[in-house]
């Protein structure tokens, strides 16, 4: 009698944990990054961040609007070529544009690598409104 109740217990166990786990999902975790743009400055607040899902959060502390880019390069402070006044890249995420006083914020994925936070507005790369990070 005992074996079978000692059964029964294995096996109601097995179903409870069987069953929690198709309703379970995995944490994934968001890393955050902020990031302030301003006349010919964009200053994050790391130089690296995980890989995988990233906040970013800009703050336009500027008088101008301005739009951060995030451009993956081969190696860390890659300079990119200019055409007409603009960085000439590949985005890794859709540009976040940000009137002047304005904070916005959005979710990307990044893979490992480096890339450039870079003022993509017409002048604002060429003049330094640029850094490097790594994600990792």
């Amino acid at each position: 009698m005992k074996r079978h109740l000692v059964y029964i217990a294995v096996l109601a166990a097995a179903l409870a944990a069987a069953a929690g786990a198709g309703t379970q999902r995995a944490a994934v975790s968001v890393h955050r990054l902020n990031v302030q743009v301003g006349e010919w400055a964009v200053i994050p607040s790391d130089g690296r961040v995980s890989a995988g899902p990233l906040r970013i959060t800009v703050q336009n502390f500027g008088q101008l609007r301005h739009e951060l880019d995030i451009v993956p390069t081969q190696r860390w402070g890659q300079k990119l070529a200019v055409h007409n006044g603009r960085a000439v890249g590949e985005d890794a995420a859709p540009p976040i544009v940000v009137a002047p006083g304005q904070t916005r914020s959005t979710e990307v994925k990044l893979d490992p690598g480096f890339y450039m936070l870079l003022d993509n507005l017409r002048g604002h790369y060429a003049a330094g409104a640029a850094v490097a990070i790594v994600v990792g």
